[in-house]
């Protein structure tokens, strides 16, 4: 069985995102992850941030044969935060939404899956429209340990 890590679940994660977000624009929009946030918000062009967040983790399996396997269940939430300049961007943030949406409802993985993806308006901050995708991942993590047979 294949091993898929916490940093691999997120590969996969942000995997189906990239594609999608690439595809707004040429060049394409600014985007911020949490662990590289540049603060640097572009001046009246749509823009985003994507976060996952961890929330659970257990063993979801025994022992394999002689002990040596085991299988975990994590799971967690992406939450992609798009903004757009108050005005049109209620439009342009529904249509980048959906293809946002339409990405994960649609996206298959072996060991990574999303459910109860959705977008929610947030309403209009300061200068910005922001409306946010979540969407609900589950991944599955194998170990095998070989046991030392002396």
């Amino acid at each position: 069985m294949s091993k898929l890590s916490y940093n691999g679940a997120r590969d996969v994660i942000l995997g189906v995102l990239m594609p999608v977000w690439n595809g707004f624009e040429t060049p394409p929009l600014h985007i911020e992850f949490d662990d590289a946030p540049t603060n640097q918000q572009p001046s009246g062009v749509p823009w985003g941030r994507a976060t996952i967040r961890n929330t659970a983790g257990a063993q979801s399996s025994l022992t394999g044969p002689f002990g040596n396997s085991k299988r975990f269940t994590n799971g967690g939430t992406l939450f992609v935060q798009l903004f757009a300049p108050i005005g049109d961007g209620s439009e342009t943030l529904y249509d980048m939404a959906q293809a946002i949406v339409d990405a994960y409802r649609v996206a298959k993985h072996c060991n990574v899956w999303f459910r109860n993806v959705q977008m929610n308006e947030v309403g209009a901050r300061g200068p910005w429209e922001q409306i946010n995708v979540l969407a609900d991942f589950r991944s599955e993590e194998h170990t095998s340990e070989l046991q030392s047979q002396d």
